[in-house]
């Protein structure tokens, strides 16, 4: 909308998917663009990253890390905890501890923030200001987005 704040018009640009790729439809070949839906990365992400592998011509005799790591941000409240730490000399010897320690204190810290919960009516402007750059995604791939129109 005009006179929107840049910050949340730039969100919300970002958004309209099917005009960025279309863009990139432009100057390459539709075959030579993999899309990727990060739904399907969450659900099977070494099923993705095979597609992704065979479509870039990797040999299929790679193997996959046994674990694929998500973001592992931490919350914004841990930050003081995570400087007294590392002024202690504690994170030196982090490279030292067992993967399962490491990952039972990363889940920990990402616990400290909280994510604000969407309120219903800026739910619904968002899945009416998203619901003709959604149909305009599909109609172009092809592809059945209803999920996000819930």
């Amino acid at each position: 909308r005009a006179g929107a704040p840049i910050g949340i018009r730039t969100y919300l640009d970002s958004g309209h998917y099917a005009r960025h790729l279309r863009r990139y439809y432009e100057y390459f070949p539709r075959d030579q663009i993999k899309v990727v839906f990060s739904e399907e990365l969450r659900r099977h992400p070494a099923g993705v990253i095979r597609d992704l592998w065979r479509f870039l011509g990797v040999a299929d005799g790679i193997r996959l890390p046994d674990t694929v790591s998500g973001n592992e941000a931490v919350g914004s409240a841990a930050g003081p905890l995570l400087r007294a730490l590392r002024a202690a000399g504690v994170m030196r010897f982090r490279d030292l501890l067992p993967e399962t320690l490491k990952s039972w204190g990363k889940q920990k810290l990402s616990s400290f923030a909280e994510q604000p919960a969407l309120g219903p009516a800026t739910r619904s402007r968002l899945l009416e200001h998203f619901a003709p750059h959604t149909d305009e995604l599909e109609e172009l791939l092809g592809v059945d987005l209803s999920a996000w129109r819930q």
